[in-house]
């Protein structure tokens, strides 16, 4: 499954390496090189997944590379520790450029702190909407048709649908209006982003990687438009799709090497792969970043180190 970027083909280089062993750098043994520090008593934070530093040395200590990753080399692990608040990681946001609709309505559309579009709270739109989804004298069809009707005042098309998609029973009326909108400028980013994810959410696969070829095809420069496609190329549970996920994930990251995203991706796809022992390096790298407190990570080492493989060669 390639795409073409601009007028060039990607060349993508499937390798397969071996690994041994264990990870010397585990959490267990992040926890016992923090045990023998001598300020550990003043300087650790407690979490489901362990010990780690809040303010110590031996927080900047990172997995050991897998043999023969160079990609995995050029990692630049923060050297302080990640700021938490209530024990949870504060992402960095995303490298995405929001859509259009947002800086065009920002009385109505807001990022939140991860760089993620909301509807903006406490609008009179969105009082009015409420007022309607508590009159229990009309009808359901009747209410949808007032919601949008409300829903569209001052907005277009594209900002109206967005905005019906995002309310709890209009997303398929919202959908609908992307939908036309979409027939009508099959380019815009934002309107082939959402056909291109529809397919995938649906499991139209050939439907999905046509649109998202279109969408690599149109902006090759897009962190967004490569990430959303590595995921879907991961989703498939196809090997070149995966390896070739693997190939838009480092290009993502190296763009972007202070957002660990790509490197949980990283990690989903070598398990994909049943490559448990790089993927769990790959977790454990986005543990350095995250203070140990992704809920995600923990979860993905917790299965690979359920599988006969990875309890056989630490046994070993």
């Amino acid at each position: 499954m390639k795409c073409f970027i601009g007028q060039g083909t990607l060349l993508f280089v499937l390798v397969s390496i071996l690994l041994v062993g264990c990870n010397r750098y585990s959490v267990k043994n992040a926890q016992e090189s923090l045990d023998s520090a001598t300020d550990h008593d003043q300087h650790v934070l407690t979490h489901q997944d362990g010990l780690h530093p809040s303010h110590h040395t031996a927080y900047t200590q990172v997995p050991e590379a897998p043999a023969g990753n160079d990609f995995f080399k050029t990692i630049e692990f923060p050297m302080t520790p990640p700021v938490l608040e209530g024990g949870h990681y504060i992402s960095p946001k995303r490298p995405f450029t929001p859509p259009d609709f947002v800086s065009k309505y920002p009385n109505h559309f807001i990022l939140n702190d991860s760089g993620e579009w909301q509807l903006r709270d406490g609008t009179d739109k969105l009082h009015r909407i409420d007022m309607i989804h508590a009159d229990d004298t009309i009808t359901d069809e009747e209410r949808i048709k007032r919601v949008v009707t409300i829903a569209s005042e001052g907005f277009d098309k594209i900002a109206t649908g967005a905005y019906l998609s995002r309310l709890i029973g209009c997303e398929k009326e919202g959908n609908r209006l992307l939908d036309e909108v979409y027939a009508e400028n099959p380019d815009d980013f934002y309107l082939l982003l959402h056909w291109a994810m529809g397919h995938q959410v649906k499991k139209n696969v050939k439907e999905a990687e046509t649109e998202f070829c279109r969408l690599i095809e149109l902006y090759p420069d897009s962190i967004e438009a490569k990430h959303n496609f590595a995921y879907f190329l991961i989703e498939t549970r196809d090997e070149l799709n995966t390896r070739e996920a693997i190939y838009y994930l480092e290009a993502v990251f190296a763009e972007n090497p202070w957002w660990y995203g790509p490197l949980y991706k990283l990690g989903e796809a070598y398990y994909s792969l049943e490559n448990y022992e790089k993927s769990l390096v790959y977790f454990e790298a986005v543990d350095v970043f995250t203070g140990y407190s992704l809920e995600g990570s923990a979860f993905f080492k917790h299965l690979i180190r359920e599988q006969p493989v990875m309890k056989k060669e630490c046994v070993n």
